[in-house]
């Protein structure tokens, strides 16, 4: 999103937020007559015979909930108008009257009570509510069985819709949807659905779509809403497609840095969110996909979480206003309990999205098993450049209890794909054969040596992953060394990470991240490594590793599956007498290293370091014992 469209929405919310309301006229709703004097199809037409904003009240006799069934369709709201249901009951003494808005926290149910209701039972070929004017304000009302859509927003700006339930009975706890979509969005722009404002809160379940932004429409926020689950938050109400779709369209933001922000998208039908054709530009950030209000359990998207399908450059998650140690918060998308994937992205065109910050298969405390169906993330097809993860704190993703794979990268998927400081554990389903990172969707890929090594194609070019030889850990450090053969005269990063146990296929996941490690191949495609990493790992966990080409400083490209995993040895790091200094330059170092691993490759024992005849992953942590010290006498 450019800063000069972020900036108008923010301007935007702001001026919503605090402009005091002056209206030109005020138009006042006194029956469910569906025309005449006094009803809201009359009020509609004067309304947009009235230049200047203008105000539509309530004052229904009698406490209500009142229906109003229209016959036919409502004119389009061409003018600049508040219609506001929550002035119904505002002019009596009794408060059974009154409308309410919402005044509970988005982790609780809303408590609005909504007095004014328009059931579109009767009408056909129109949708509830048609808007094609600019600053309009839909509020308080409840809206539902249109054979088209709840509401339609043809062209303008600076739209808001709050405090509705659009698709529910009255009472927010029954289905009462809109054959089409909740609310339509089209060739719109700087609109806003629900708001930071728990008063602004909408219901948008039981529908076709929930929200559909399409035909180019930029600058909408979505935020702070319910969407596909009833009012109580208690169960799934789900609309019949997505809850939220984004099509052809840019630069448009679901959610926010803040609590009061986020979006519960759980129990729809299909996948909870959709970037489709073309969305570019987008941010998806701090809501709760497929998890209750308060990120405890599940109400699952029967499909996936997310679903990215031919659209570039958007951004799933972020570091914003992330406080360590207290769970997914944030920017943070909590995306868990759904049905197939945590996220799917597919199509040539899904380049360049970055997926970071984001709990995949946890609760919101990153503590219970809310694992997604199948795997937590899946690229199918394309991808190019694509990162899960990143080099900043903070910028890896949870992805856990998956009941697939953590990552799988089919067969079609492009390459660049970068998977860094990620979190990846207990995926799988018992008795399943399945990976923390899998390319080609097909289980272990094993390195391809070569001459040069590392040809091959596929998913991710199917990297070649490190092959770790020892670790070792002492004094709040883990010491871990070992080979990289690949693409030659290449700069790789290596992260290493830790693993309270070690995968079935012996090639682990990455459960905490430790540090990385620089390296670059020589004509012939080999390194070596023995890293230092800051962080101090116990003797009963397993250390496993990733390979991931770096194009610069700051960018980079494809990542390997896991390395076999290598079990931590215990904390006395004695160094043998003689040093092994195979190629006597009194210090060991890497030449000394290489001369093992040729022995290792040849079956040569004759440099054994432990003197036992046999070369093995003793040998090598024995010599990494003496790499820390590397001038001997």
């Amino acid at each position: 999103m450019s800063q000069s469209t972020a900036s108008s929405i923010v301007l935007f919310i702001v001026a919503i937020l605090i402009s005091p309301y002056v209206f030109a006229a005020t138009f006042v709703v006194e029956s469910t007559s569906d025309s005449g004097a006094g009803s809201l199809r009359q009020a509609i037409i004067d309304a947009n015979a009235s230049s200047g904003e203008d105000f539509i009240e309530f004052n229904i006799p009698t406490n209500g909930p009142h229906t109003i069934s229209p016959q036919s369709g409502y004119p389009e709201i061409t003018e600049a108008v508040t219609i506001d249901g929550f002035t119904q009951g505002s002019q009596t003494a009794n408060p059974a009257d009154d409308a309410v808005p919402n005044s509970n926290p988005i982790d609780q149910p809303i408590n609005a009570i909504l007095k004014i209701e328009l059931d579109g039972i009767n009408v056909f070929n129109s949708s509830g509510l048609i808007i094609s004017g600019s600053e309009t304000t839909i509020r308080g009302l409840a809206i539902g069985r249109f054979r088209e859509n709840g509401i339609l927003v043809q062209g303008g700006s600076d739209i808001a819709i709050e405090g509705c339930f659009i698709g529910t009975s009255v009472g927010g706890s029954n289905g009462s949807g809109n054959f089409e979509d909740g609310i339509n969005l089209s060739g719109t722009q700087n609109c806003r659905i629900g708001g930071p404002n728990p008063a602004q809160r909408n219901l948008i379940s039981d529908n076709d779509d929930g929200i559909d932004i399409n035909n180019s429409s930029t600058g909408i926020l979505v935020g702070g809403n319910f969407v596909g689950i009833n009012a109580a938050g208690s169960s799934g109400l789900g609309n019949s497609d997505l809850g939220v779709k984004i099509e052809n369209s840019d630069d448009n933001t679901v959610g926010g840095t803040t609590p009061e922000l986020r979006n519960v998208i759980s129990g729809n039908s299909l996948a909870g969110l959709g970037l489709l054709d073309g969305a570019s530009g987008n941010v998806i950030q701090g809501n709760y996909i497929g998890a209750t209000p308060n990120g405890l359990f599940s109400i699952g998207n029967l499909s996936e979480g997310i679903r990215i399908d031919e659209s570039p450059d958007n951004a799933i998650g972020g570091t914003e206003s992330t406080t360590p140690g207290e769970g997914c918060n944030g920017a943070c998308n909590l995306i868990s309990g759904n049905g197939q994937e945590g996220l799917t992205l597919n199509g040539a065109s899904a380049v360049e999205n970055r997926i970071f910050g984001n709990s995949i298969g946890t609760d919101q405390a990153g503590t219970a098993d809310l694992g997604n169906n199948f795997d937590g993330i899946l690229i199918a097809m394309g991808g190019d450049g694509t990162s899960i993860g990143g080099t900043e704190s903070g910028s890896g993703n949870i992805i856990a209890h998956s009941r697939q794979d953590g990552i799988a990268l089919g067969a079609d998927a492009g390459e660049g794909i970068s998977i860094l400081r990620n979190s990846i554990y207990d995926n799988g389903e018992e008795g399943t054969i399945t990976l923390g990172i899998d390319l080609n969707n097909n289980g272990v890929t094993e390195n391809d040596p070569g001459s040069p090594p590392d040809q091959d194609s596929g998913a991710n070019g199917l990297q070649n992953f490190p092959v770790l030889n020892s670790a070792s850990a002492m004094d709040g450090e883990t010491f871990v060394d070992g080979t990289l053969e690949s693409t030659p005269n290449t700069d790789f990063r290596i992260e290493f990470f830790a693993n309270t146990e070690c995968d079935p296929t012996l090639h682990g996941e990455g459960e905490q991240f430790l540090g990385f490690e620089l390296v670059s191949t020589d004509n012939e495609g080999n390194a070596i490594f023995v890293a230092t990493l800051p962080v101090e790992a116990s003797t009963e966990e397993f250390i496993t590793a990733t390979a991931t080409v770096r194009d610069g400083p700051t960018s980079h490209a494809d990542t390997s599956e896991f390395s076999m995993c290598i079990q931590v040895q215990a904390a006395d790091c004695p160094c043998p007498a003689p040093i092994p200094d195979f190629v006597v330059n009194n210090k060991v170092d890497a030449a000394d290293l290489m001369a093992l691993l040729d022995s290792r490759h040849d079956n040569n024992t004759n440099l054994d370091v432990t003197g036992d005849a046999v070369l093995n992953e003793e040998d090598f942590f024995q010599l990494s014992c003496c790499w820390h010290v590397t001038e001997m006498p």
